[in-house]
């Protein structure tokens, strides 16, 4: 499930889209979140949870082909990923188990976990 809050920016109905939303994970290999409204050129993705506790946070442009960019808040360690988020999507992105990740971590689709995306787009 996923919830979506629009907001569009720039002029002559051609200007840059922003979409902040939350999706829940669900535990498989992967989960489509759609209803974003565009492909993002740029997505955010991190954990929602209480302070003092881990906080993933995962990045992926456009232009970085398979990878994500993983980011452990309580380690101060950034891995370049395959498996956390897979794709930016006509309508939204695709997130990953983290199975096929080095760092083995199921940071964007753990079971229950509820998620917030920024999503940027053209």
């Amino acid at each position: 499930m996923s919830t979506h809050t629009h907001a569009s920016t720039g002029g002559g109905g051609g200007g840059a889209q922003v979409v902040a939303g939350t999706y829940t994970g669900d535990g498989a290999a992967t989960q489509a979140i759609a209803g974003v409204g565009f492909q993002p050129k740029f997505l955010i993705v991190y954990k929602q949870l209480p302070a003092g506790v881990t906080v993933y946070r995962c990045f992926k442009a456009d232009v970085d082909g398979a990878f994500a960019k993983l980011w452990d808040n309580n380690n101060a360690t950034l891995w370049y990923e395959v498996d956390d988020i897979i794709s930016l999507d006509v309508d939204g992105f695709t997130v990953g188990d983290g199975t096929g990740s080095g760092s083995g971590v199921n940071a964007m689709n753990l079971l229950a976990q509820v998620y917030t995306y920024i999503a940027w787009g053209p």
